[in-house]
């Protein structure tokens, strides 16, 4: 049953409570928070008294969008200043993390069932195409060139088809010379491309980085450019991959995008922090990240608010696509998919944690508890409040679990709490936590996740969540003070892991162990060169649990390379171990995968090496999976 197990302690009193002078942890931007950034010598928030109040934030100097920051930004509105809610294509219209070449057919029959379900309704209104819009470039002009054979009318048609259901349509490109996908990139053609999209009535572009340049900043300042050029008032989605620190300066591109935009309209409304999220809880599947390493990563960035995210520039956090109802094995194989408990506390702490919520299941297969997850609009409401206050830790001293705090615009504090572990724990909630550490008075509490009234509390209460369940509450003040009581008991964290022979995690690309999850170091082979035309890109560490041991190749470098070579606008490649030599041959190769974009998924918690050959700098490489200690 999808709910988490849990028990209110409920002591009644009656007397106002005042909670007016709230503190808001980290100088949160509804406090009214003057931020700058980096570029101009400072690190962090300026807090005064008052409401929101956006601030004069400087971009690269050189830049169009730049120049509008000359102009004052005291009255400027962001177009939304609540975290954006989608549906991206990626995880429905894909195979083993390459995609299915969906178009119009496919795309109108989602947008239907998001209407008919009422995810619409509920703020998805923004639908992302992926890997299936165009199919070149213009030998002359260099413009993207529309499939129209999977979109028939184009895209500028399907865009008027959405906007007449109430819709918005988002298209996807790459910083690098070609996508994900290996069809063509944007980099060289940054402002010819947010033109072409312009003229397609497109509302927003995501722009990933699978083989970017080095400088991650300075190429999305060309995008905004491109995008405040057009005059077309689009949004820049900045899938960064967490290259590059986006947190401390896509919040002052937003704010001069909006400023110099002739409609205003143009902004950032999000941008990555980690490396893709795939569809497992905890741990990781190949490279990409799982529920829980997102969360810690993201929370490992001390000063992620100080630049201004929140409803100063309409830049939120993108903590990754949803997994929500999403099946084992996609968006990789091997993915095991997340139960009904780990996807409703998954959902829980997205919103709770403001980042943008983008749906990625088959919504056409309408699973009643799917869509109760989805559009719970209790818990909604906690992503949409208008204060935008980051969420923080809290003590929960001497408990086991994780616990988490955030303020909202009527005065009302979302609590959150989590039970990562794999057995059924006791927690409690301790009201005085979140007001600066006056005595707690009496709450009433409402349970998000159940849409259920749990009655009043004084100064704390008691819960028992089971295995990765959340219980996701609304604390609502409605009188005090209230007699003085025993804390109730609560499941004591659990002791740190012995520390791994050896004495741990040496420094360098291991994450520091005592957790014991990836006992280090390991052995380190020499990685073979590059062969003959492929100039090494980077070396480093490649992230992926599915350790085989050292039964080499199916296909060594140099064979590698001249497949490569016989393949017309090959740039890159990497070679599979024999295990895995079926799933390449499911996408075109044989024992290796030739590509035209870059292995981005380089991560401290590393389990092999990599070292990357390409002919034009955009990635690919030779992979080596190495046994750990």
């Amino acid at each position: 049953m999808l709910r988490a197990v849990v028990a209110v302690s409920v002591l009644l009193c009656g007397w106002p409570v005042d909670i007016g002078g709230i503190r808001h942890a980290w100088g949160v931007s509804g406090a009214g928070v003057s931020i700058r950034s980096r570029s101009d010598g400072t690190s962090g928030p300026e807090t005064r008294e008052g409401g929101t109040q956006p601030s004069p934030l400087v971009a690269a100097p050189e830049s169009r969008v730049a120049a509008a920051a000359t102009h004052t930004a005291a009255t400027l509105t962001p177009p939304r200043a609540t975290p954006a809610m989608a549906w991206n294509a990626w995880n429905t219209f894909s195979v083993n993390g390459k995609p299915i070449r969906g178009g119009r057919v496919e795309y109108e029959s989602m947008a239907a069932a998001m209407i008919d379900s009422g995810m619409v309704a509920a703020g998805y209104t923004l639908l992302s195409t992926v890997c299936t819009d165009w199919v070149g470039r213009d030998p002359i002009t260099h413009q993207l060139q529309e499939n129209t054979t999977l979109w028939p009318g184009g895209m500028k048609s399907f865009a008027a088809f959405l906007h007449g259901k109430g819709m918005q349509l988002s298209v996807y490109t790459d910083a690098g010379t070609h996508n994900c996908c290996g069809e063509p990139g944007s980099l060289g053609y940054e402002a010819l491309d947010m033109a072409t999209f312009a003229s397609w009535d497109v509302d927003a572009v995501g722009v990933d980085y699978c083989g970017g340049p080095n400088d991650v900043e300075v190429e999305y300042q060309k995008f905004a450019d491109g995008i405040v050029k057009s005059n077309r008032g689009m949004q820049l989605e900045v899938w960064n991959l967490g290259r590059g620190q986006a947190y401390a300066w896509a919040p002052s591109l937003s704010v001069n995008m909006t400023i110099a935009s002739p409609s205003h309209a143009a902004f950032v409304p999000h941008m990555r922090l980690t490396a893709d999220i795939g569809n497992v809880w905890d741990g990781k599947v190949g490279g990409t990240m799982s529920v829980l390493a997102t969360v810690d990563e993201i929370e490992a960035i001390t000063d992620m608010w100080a630049y201004g995210m929140g409803n100063h520039s309409g830049t939120f956090p993108n903590y990754g696509q949803l997994l929500v109802g999403v099946p084992k094995d996609h968006p990789t194989m091997g993915d095991p998919g997340l139960t009904l408990t780990e996807a409703q506390s998954h959902f829980s702490m997205w919103a709770m944690l403001g980042s943008l919520l983008m749906a990625t299941n088959d919504v056409r297969l309408r699973d009643p508890a799917i869509e109760r997850i989805l559009m719970n609009k209790e818990t909604i409401a906690v992503s949409q409040d208008a204060w935008t206050s980051p969420a923080y830790r809290t003590a929960n001293a001497n408990c086991s679990g994780q616990q988490w705090a955030r303020h909202l615009a009527n005065g009302d504090v979302a609590v959150l709490t989590l039970n990562r572990g794999n057995a059924t724990t006791t927690n409690r909630i301790v009201f005085s936590d979140y007001l600066d550490g006056r005595p707690g008075g009496a709450y009433k509490i409402r349970d998000l996740q159940n849409l259920a009234d749990l009655g009043v509390a004084c100064g704390h209460t008691s819960l028992v969540l089971s295995s990765h369940a959340t219980a996701f509450f609304r604390l609502t003040p409605v009188g005090g003070p209230c007699p003085s009581s025993p804390l109730p008991a609560c499941t004591p964290p659990a002791p740190p892991p012995p520390t791994p022979p050896g004495g741990g995690c040496p420094d360098g690309p291991c994450r520091p162990c005592p957790d014991g999850s990836h006992p280090c170091p390991f052995p380190v082979p020499s990685l073979p060169p590059c062969p003959s035309g492929f100039a090494e890109h980077a070396s480093g560490y490649w992230a992926t649990p599915d350790q085989k041991g050292p039964t080499g190749h199916s296909k060594n470098v140099s064979a590698c390379g001249a497949a490569c070579d016989a393949m017309p606008g090959c740039e890159a490649f990497e070679v599979y171990d024999p295990a895995e030599v079926t799933e390449s041959a499911s996408r075109g190769g044989s024992a290796c995968y030739t590509f035209s974009h870059g292995l981005n998924s380089f991560h401290p918690d590393a389990r092999g090496l990599i070292r990357t050959c390409s002919k034009s700098g955009g990635g690919g490489g030779t992979r080596v999976d190495i046994p750990q200690s």
